[in-house]
């Protein structure tokens, strides 16, 4: 065969086997309609944080002393952070595995309380290992899968993480109401594990009757390309100091607005939903706020933004002006995660890789609010505070830094080779 003849026959085949990768991908994507994924995305948002407010009755009920409070919240964010880290192709598989760990993680912790003893601590740290470890299972799965399609990638996004934020809003508030109403402990840990069941089950009995095709990563027959491991790195380090900034804000804002600030205990923690429903309003907004922007401005508006409303938060020294700068700083600062998130996913790394960068992110939750702690003592809350400050300045420069590399699609002309070819039936 001629050489000439032999490479059309081969980017004929290429564009055959691309297109119907793509065919199966766009039927795999409507098995598993967006409505679910968002449902899953407010769920898992009311389960990360449901640890917090309940950790004192948790600790009541068990007897437990303050490190091994502390054993069980770092056993947590343990789990979360293997579940990123474990990501696969089989995002559908994630989805099921991870909400019914949760569900089995959770009702281990609701079964051990209602035996009427003190559970032992290994038991519930096993136990909340098990519960984050699908929290991060599910968390990864739904950023990937919403994220398949470069098409309206940012926005849909953007809406799930603003459904996390809503659903993070509202889990101390329902669960308050609940425990106002006397409702027991273990009552209230068995519902959550019975969401996550119902969620387990609903995604199933929903795939099975909409598609009879397995769902499949729209690029598992097509293999990734070589990731370059630098800018795998870059991200990594712009999601830890993300991820960082975030905590430090909705950490420590309450008791600033308190120590620094004098504001009265029973309304300082309005700030810190100050800042959350700022940062659920941006994701939500993110699309309608960022248009008429070129889109390599997007992450220097958002964390220059944010970076401006950081240092105001140093200044303001009223509740009505720390509220009004907590929600223009979560205002800038919600979008960053699904912008950064949509720019990582347009370069197709594998989901192992997706999942080391939200894995970092969560690494970065945990140590940096740590560290701005000890600042706190050495020095004083008001400086320490200029941590995440410095996190939002150097994830500017890491901006900069990706946006030189200028890297093109892992897989150039791709599409052009699917339209330029005609596929035979």
């Amino acid at each position: 065969m001629h050489p000439a003849d032999a490479t059309q026959t081969l980017n004929r085949d290429i564009a055959r086997v691309a297109k119907t990768t793509l065919i199966n991908s766009r039927s795999a994507d409507e098995s598993y309609p967006y409505w679910l994924l968002y449902c899953g995305f407010f769920l898992n948002g009311m389960g990360v944080v449901l640890l917090g407010p309940l950790l004192p009755h948790i600790s009541h009920a068990g007897g437990l002393s303050d490190w091994q409070e502390g054993a069980l919240l770092a056993a947590q964010f343990l789990g979360s952070s293997l579940g990123s880290l474990f990501a696969s192709r089989h995002y559908h598989t994630m989805i099921a595995r991870g909400s019914m760990s949760s569900c089995l993680g959770i009702a281990s912790v609701a079964l051990a309380l209602t035996s009427g003893h003190n559970p032992p601590v290994i038991l519930a740290i096993t136990s909340l290992l098990v519960y984050g470890f699908g929290l991060g299972q599910v968390m990864t799965s739904i950023n990937l899968t919403l994220g398949r399609d470069a098409e309206g990638r940012v926005s849909r996004l953007s809406l799930g993480n603003a459904l996390w934020s809503l659903g993070a809003i509202l889990s101390p508030m329902l669960l308050t109401q609940l425990l106002q109403r006397v409702v027991a402990l273990n009552s209230i840990l068995f519902l959550v594990a019975a969401s996550f069941l119902g969620f387990t089950l609903l995604s199933k009995i929903v795939v099975v009757q909409r598609s009879n095709l397995e769902l499949v990563n729209a690029t598992t027959n097509i293999p990734h390309s070589s990731f370059p491991i630098r800018v795998l790195l870059l991200f990594g380090a712009m999601f830890f100091l993300y991820g960082g900034a975030e905590t430090c804000f909705s950490g420590w804002l309450t008791t600033f607005a308190h120590r620094s600030a004098g504001i009265p205990n029973t309304i300082s923690p309005l700030c810190t939903s100050a800042f959350w429903f700022g940062v659920a309003g941006g994701r939500a907004l993110a699309n309608i706020l960022l248009r008429g922007f070129y889109q390599r401005w997007e992450m220097y508006i958002l964390c220059g933004g944010a970076l401006i409303c950081s240092l105001g938060l140093l200044g303001s020294g009223t509740m009505l002006s720390l509220s009004i700068v907590a929600a223009c700083c979560g205002t800038f600062l919600g979008p960053i995660f699904p912008v950064a998130f949509s720019s990582l996913l347009s370069m197709d790394p594998s989901p192992r890789q997706s999942g080391f960068v939200l894995t970092c992110c969560g690494v970065g939750a945990s140590a940096l609010p740590l560290f701005l702690g000890i600042l706190s003592q050495v020095a004083s809350l008001r400086m320490a505070l200029f941590l995440p400050s410095a996190c939002l300045l150097t994830m500017l420069a890491l901006a900069w830094l990706l946006d030189r590399f200028n890297f093109s699609s892992p897989i150039p002309n791709l599409q052009a080779t699917i339209k330029s070819e005609p596929v035979a039936n």
